[in-house]
């Protein structure tokens, strides 16, 4: 990707959070987009459909960098130091992201499209719970595997809403998800 079409993405991306902050996601369309963003109606439907489209593309932004395997050094956070197979400080970077932008996600989780923003999140956040899976030792292995991942799948995103929603702190929350699973 060159750097006028990523700068283009994070320029429409940029308009969409804020709006969010501004007003519900209903109340948004692609022309206000359009114009937050400062660029030519053109320019935003060459590189999107719709605004779901650009929420889509917002969420695999994000968590492309929540799930990455190699943690970068950050202001609110380090984990650029642990191993890349340390699930653990995944699971607590994930939460870290989720405190540290929880105005923008709540604005998210509260409209009529968290839908989209959910399931997302359960895609991206799957090869995690698939590793992690193995290890549990509270997850019975009678149960399928599929069954078993819905449900941790499941649980990891309401922690992570409560995060958001309910202000508890991430460290807690994912020692919380790590004592379900059976993981010390």
């Amino acid at each position: 990707m060159n750097k006028k079409h990523q700068f283009t993405i994070n320029v429409i991306h940029k308009a969409l959070e804020d709006l969010l902050l501004e007003k519900n996601y209903s109340e948004i369309s692609a022309s206000d987009i359009i114009l937050k963003s400062q660029i030519s109606r053109s320019t935003f439907y060459s590189h999107y459909k719709s605004k779901d489209d650009v929420l889509l593309s917002l969420c695999e932004m994000i968590f492309t960098h929540v799930f990455s395997p190699h943690l970068l050094k950050e202001s609110g956070h380090d984990f650029s130091s642990s191993n890349s197979f340390d699930y653990k400080n995944i699971v607590i970077h994930t939460f870290c992201h989720f405190e540290e932008d929880k105005v923008l996600f709540k604005a998210i989780l509260s409209s009529e499209s968290s839908h989209i923003f959910i399931s997302k999140l359960k895609e991206n956040s799957a090869p995690l719970m698939n590793a992690l899976l193995p290890i549990s030792k509270n997850i019975n292995n009678k149960i399928p595997q599929d069954i078993a991942l819905s449900i941790m799948l499941s649980i990891f995103t309401e922690l992570l809403t409560k995060c958001v929603m309910d202000a508890y702190p991430p460290k807690e929350l994912a020692s919380y998800f790590f004592k379900f699973l059976g993981i010390e």
